[in-house]
């Protein structure tokens, strides 16, 4: 997963610089959860449910990674799981016990860009991302009837 959270300001950048003049700030680090807790929470975000027609909006937004004439290599099956295990904790994340379509479309846009391997001419005018929006523009999101099991 990539995250762009850009450079903090003038101002900040010197806050931390006085801050840490003599210290170290990973020393200052503390576990907010223990192991214990991470795995369990590991174990619950894989029951988060995926309709039939979830999985394959997301099967077809990565498969259209491929197929994408901006694209040199697409997505690997591994970028797959990668992407699904992160809609499963980003709705576990916002309370729900399922999948959402739009779960897809916002966690690919940082799971799935860096994964891309533009072409020649891809790369000269457009970004990863840029592809990525794109491709996600272009691939038909499933109307929702529930997320009954």
């Amino acid at each position: 997963m990539k995250i762009n959270m850009g450079y903090p300001s003038f101002e900040e950048e010197h806050n931390i610089m006085k801050t840490y003049r003599y210290s170290d700030p990973i020393e200052d680090l503390t576990s907010s959860i223990t192991k214990e807790q991470l795995v369990q929470y590991q174990e619950e975000v894989k029951e988060v449910y995926l309709t039939k027609e979830v999985e394959e909006y997301l099967l077809s937004v990565v498969r259209a990674t491929r197929d994408s004439a901006w694209t040199e290599v697409g997505v690997s099956p591994r970028g797959t799981l990668a992407l699904m295990r992160a809609v499963q904790a980003r709705a576990a994340i916002k309370g729900r016990e399922y999948v959402t379509p739009e779960d897809i479309k916002e966690m690919a846009l940082h799971v799935l860009p860096h994964r891309l391997v533009l072409t020649l001419e891809g790369s000269t005018k457009k970004s990863q991302q840029d592809v990525m929006e794109a491709i996600l523009q272009s691939v038909e999101v499933p109307v929702e009837i529930g997320a009954e099991r």
